[in-house]
Order: C-alpha cells, then sequence, then structure tokens
C-alpha cells in the first residue's frame, strides 16, 4: 500500500527550485575547480620528513663529540635519544599522511568526474571564486560606509557578502 506520506515527499523533492536559488547553486558549484590547487601542497610531507631527520642526524652527532664533561654527555644522550625517537615518529606519520593526502586527491577527482556529467566546471581566478561563494572582503563601489556600519550589526556575519547580494539585487547604498 502506497502511503501518502511517501507520494507528498517524492513530489517534495522533485519541485522546481526559484531562479535566484538555483543562480546561487551553480555559482556554488561553479568553484568546485578552483580547489584543485589547493588539493595539491606546495611541499611533499616526506621530502619535509627526510631533511627533518638529516637535521636530527646532524645534531646527534654535533652534540655528541661536542659535548662537554661526561654528565653532561649522559644528558646529551639521552636528550639526543628522545630527538631520534621524536624524529622517526614524524617520518612514520609523514607516510601516512602522504598515503592519506594521495587518498583525498584522489577522492576530489572522482567529484570532480561526477559533478562534471551535470555541471559545467570552469577554471575561474580566485576572486571570481570568493565573490561566488561571499567570501570576498571588499565592499561593492559605493558600499564602503554601508559596510562599515553593517560590521557593527550584531546578525551580520559577513557584512561584505551582504553588500553585494544587496547590490546584485538593486539594492541602494544610503550611506555616502
Amino acid at each position: 500500500m502506497i502511503k501518502l506520506k511517501n507520494i507528498l515527499r517524492e513530489t517534495e523533492e522533485f519541485q522546481q527550485l526559484p531562479s535566484e536559488l538555483k543562480r546561487h547553486f551553480l555559482e556554488i558549484i561553479s568553484t568546485y575547480g578552483q580547489h584543485r590547487e589547493s588539493m595539491k601542497r606546495k611541499s611533499d610531507i616526506r621530502q619535509i620528513a627526510e631533511t627533518l631527520g638529516a637535521i636530527a642526524d646532524a645534531a646527534q652527532e654535533y652534540t655528541l663529540r661536542e659535548g662537554g664533561d661526561w654528565f653532561d654527555r649522559v644528558t646529551i644522550k639521552r636528550n639526543m635519544n628522545e630527538l631520534k625517537k621524536l624524529q622517526g615518529a614524524f617520518e612514520k606519520e609523514s607516510v601516512e599522511a602522504k598515503s592519506q593526502e594521495q587518498r583525498l586527491e584522489a577522492l576530489y577527482e572522482d567529484m570532480g568526474h561526477v559533478l562534471g556529467r551535470y555541471f559545467e566546471i570552469a577554471e575561474i581566478s580566485e576572486q571570481q571564486m570568493h565573490q561566488r561563494l561571499g567570501l570576498q572582503e571588499k565592499a561593492p563601489e559605493g558600499w564602503e560606509k554601508t559596510v562599515k556600519g553593517m560590521k557593527d550589526e550584531p546578525g551580520i556575519d559577513n557584512p561584505y557578502a551582504l553588500a553585494h547580494w544587496m547590490k546584485g539585487q538593486g539594492y541602494k547604498s544610503h550611506k555616502k
């Protein structure tokens, strides 16, 4: 037996979105490709781990050879052993981090392929991405004083985004 609430739920799922909401969603979705560079680290964590390992080795060698009396050597040796353990843990974590990073990049690409079936994922500038996501920290021209006033309002989280939205809706700035 088909229940009325199930039929209603199905019809609610397929209702058309208002055009303003559609445009907003499409703007957000279009920023997907911009995150590709952010996903790729500028430096390799494994290379950093190897470099830190070499630094730890050099420090150990230097301090053990240049250490002072017997008491200092015991303390230095204990500290250098601790440094070696920490460096080993860092290297182990870096291997896991690199694997995790590669898995995240693969998931990101897979998500992009699915989104690409339904939406155009164009290359856009970082400024365009910030504008589409409402992350701009620059007031629209002529809205500087309005934004300044909005900053003092407790209910406004992002006065820049609100000002851009208001200008896009045809509102005029009242503070000149």
